[in-house]
């Protein structure tokens, strides 16, 4: 297990908070998992799916009844029109909220995870844009570095895409 960068009080939490990027080969424990996230590759690429939030790595919340794999397909599908193959965990955002638990905070509290995997593009189906996505594309590193969505996981972009990076 590597920590390999930390974000203190993200916007989009209660504040205080703070979000750690863990690399490991190791599933946090499943009850706090929230989300699930791919970093599909084709070559050079990465896949990134243009959401209701704006262009962000393809994923999604946990249903109920479906364990991480089954999860991570199902979004990037949904979102994409992409299969995977060769899932393999590469690690998890830590996400920790110091402030007092929210009323309307649906999330374990006071730690929750992001879990995200890597994958190859298997089969790059035809895409329609729907209420959910607006577009799907494949880009470089250098372009993720740019999408404001993707600043809280450019550490594990860098990994997946093996990219060295000054400011890690």
């Amino acid at each position: 297990m590597q920590v390999i960068h930390s974000y203190q009080n993200i916007l989009w939490l209660p504040q205080p908070n703070k979000i750690s990027e863990v690399l490991t080969a190791k599933l946090p424990p499943i009850q706090q998992i929230t989300t699930v996230f791919g970093l599909v590759m084709d070559k050079n690429y990465v896949l990134v799916a243009h959401l209701y939030r704006g262009w962000d790595l393809p994923g999604g919340h946990i249903e109920k009844g479906e364990n991480v794999l089954e999860t991570l397909q199902r979004e990037i599908w949904e979102e994409t029109k992409v299969t995977i193959k060769q899932p393999r965990l590469i690690g998890y955002q830590k996400i920790e909220v110091y402030a007092e638990k929210p009323d309307n905070y649906r999330y374990p509290y006071p730690e929750s995870y992001q879990v995200h995997y890597m994958a190859e593009a298997e089969e790059i189906g035809e895409f329609t844009a729907d209420e959910e996505t607006k577009g799907r594309d494949f880009i470089t590193y250098e372009r993720a570095r740019q999408l404001p969505n993707l600043q809280h996981a450019l550490g594990f972009l860098r990994y997946a895409m093996r990219k060295e990076d000054s400011t890690f």
